[in-house]
């Protein structure tokens, strides 16, 4: 079990990164070579891994995700309250603590769950393939 859970962290989470990432950090002036091929390379082995495994998905494991999200944004304001330094530009809340807190709970009350339906739906498609492949 623990290994199922962890196994759908590191994916969907692996997914969330990747997309937020060419939603909100990608500037094709800014961006150098290094980090774009390393969010494309990290999410096509993502789902290429995903597709893979046969680990299903349930329902339910969204609330490991979103819980880990939400730690890991909850690490970001007591880093920032540490220290001063900003992880990501789009996460600054000395600038707009408003925006911050709104991207971070877009993210995870949506972006999160939004992502781990997509994966279960794909996790019950792969499930239906496998049954219909193994009748041929």
């Amino acid at each position: 079990m623990l290994h199922w859970a962890f196994y759908v962290l590191g994916i969907e989470l692996t997914m969330v990164g990747c997309i937020v990432y060419w939603i909100l950090a990608y500037d094709q002036h800014e961006s150098d070579e290094v980090s774009v091929h390393t969010h494309i390379i990290c999410g096509i082995f993502a789902l290429l891994d995903f597709w893979i495994c046969g680990i299903p998905v349930n329902v339910y494991h969204v609330l490991y995700t979103m819980f880990s999200g939400a730690t890991y944004f909850v690490f970001t304001g007591i880093y920032y309250a540490t220290n001063k330094e900003i992880i990501y530009y789009y996460i600054d809340y000395d600038v707009n603590i408003g925006i911050a807190v709104g991207i971070i709970m877009a993210v995870v009350l949506i972006g999160i769950p939004l992502n781990h339906f997509l994966f279960y739906l794909q996790s019950k498609l792969k499930i239906l393939l496998a049954f219909n492949l193994s009748r041929c």
